[in-house]
């Protein structure tokens, strides 16, 4: 983060975005059934075991014999919930619920994905050889052997007792303007993945400005992200007349919001799983003028089957702040990859580990103070 400067300048709360084509959504290498079947993916993460198919992780119904290092109900189950649970929970983003019957069945892929880091997903290394990081999605090295050492122990629940609760999203208690999905849409089930603009007009009085939102999908299971999008004033009758040909909610849209101006189209709010309340620094606060259509785009994932969805947007708006605050996308417009390429890759100067490097950049017009970063690709 940037510090502000001592003479009042407007901040920049910049987003990266690299939206290369879908995604499953889906661990590829976990048990029989994470894509739709009858195995522990089954409905988006529910709580029960009784469908499992043993053969797909390990056995349920018996205790390993003891004595054993770790237990679920002792450290592993607390570990897990905390830094996987937001997503991981009945009806959550996650394939499978983390209750101690799914996580068993799951038990080797839990082990080797926490090894390798790849989840719980947090890309930036935190491990502080460079920097560190607050709310980190970050297993500490002694978490992560512990997890495996409870693995290789076959999994034991040990004395049960009560768990904390799965982690709720911080709640925006006190929003003042909501905007939402006008009707409720249900992808195709014949798509992998569908982006959708629906059209919406916040019915406020003048020129406010946001403070606090908070993203609340229907359905955490096949919402993959969100950004709220303000509409350029020459595009808000495109954007109205290809809604109203549309004979389902909403408009197909990809990358932005589809409209001839569409890259010019100002970032008000973003949403990924896991996110909860977002407060803007103290003072700052993106405008969102009288009148001004905006646009919630969805990004469903349908790698559990479809679902209905009907996303809303709490916010906290104020009517002055003393710093007016922007998002600005970074991202490489020119690249290109043919669809469902399985790797594009290159290899300059004989790099092995190199998959592609892509930059995006803007103008400034006048000093800026960055607070945050939130990087998305595919």
């Amino acid at each position: 983060m940037i510090r502000s400067l001592p003479t009042p300048l407007p901040i920049a709360l910049t987003t990266t975005l690299a939206l290369l084509g879908g995604c499953t959504g889906v661990l590829e290498d976990g048990p029989a059934g994470s894509a739709g079947s009858d195995g522990p993916g089954t409905g988006g993460g529910g709580s029960k075991g009784d469908n499992l198919d043993p053969d797909s992780g390990m056995p349920i119904d018996e205790e390993p014999e003891g004595p054993f290092t770790h237990a679920w109900y002792t450290d592993i189950g607390p570990i897990l919930i905390k830094n996987c649970g937001s997503c991981h929970q009945p009806n959550g983003s996650g394939p499978f619920a983390m209750t101690y019957e799914l996580a068993k069945a799951w038990a080797p892929l839990i082990k080797s994905t926490t090894a390798e880091r790849t989840m719980p997903p947090m890309p930036v290394n935190n491990d502080g050889t460079c920097q560190s990081f607050d709310n980190a999605r970050w297993l500490t090295d002694a978490e992560i052997q512990a997890i495996g050492e409870w693995v290789d122990e076959g999994a034991p629940h040990g004395p049960v007792t009560d768990l904390a609760s799965f982690p709720a999203d911080l709640s925006l208690s006190d929003p003042n303007l909501t905007v939402k999905m006008p009707t409720a849409y249900t992808p195709a089930g014949n798509v992998s993945d569908d982006y959708r603009c629906f059209p919406v007009t916040p019915n406020i009085a003048n020129d406010v400005f946001l403070t606090s939102y908070e993203v609340v999908p229907q359905s955490r299971r096949i919402a993959h992200h969100m950004i709220l999008y303000m509409v350029p004033t020459n595009d808000q009758s495109w954007v109205t007349t290809e809604d109203a040909k549309s004979a389902t909610p909403g408009y197909p849209c990809f990358g932005t919001i589809g409209s001839p101006n569409g890259d010019a189209a100002q970032p008000v709010a973003v949403w990924a799983p896991g996110g909860g309340r977002i407060d803007f620094p103290e003072g700052t606060g993106v405008r969102i003028p009288k009148g001004r259509m905006l646009v919630i785009q969805m990004h469903y994932n349908l790698a559990q089957g479809p679902d209905t969805d009907l996303t809303a947007v709490k916010m906290k708006v104020t009517n002055s702040v003393a710093h007016e605050a922007f998002f600005f996308p970074l991202a490489d417009t020119t690249f290109k990859a043919p669809p469902q390429m399985e790797l594009f890759k290159t290899t300059p100067n004989g790099a092995s580990d190199l998959l592609s490097i892509t930059d995006g950049s803007f103008n400034m017009l006048a000093p800026m103070t960055v607070y945050g970063v939130f990087p998305h690709m595919h």
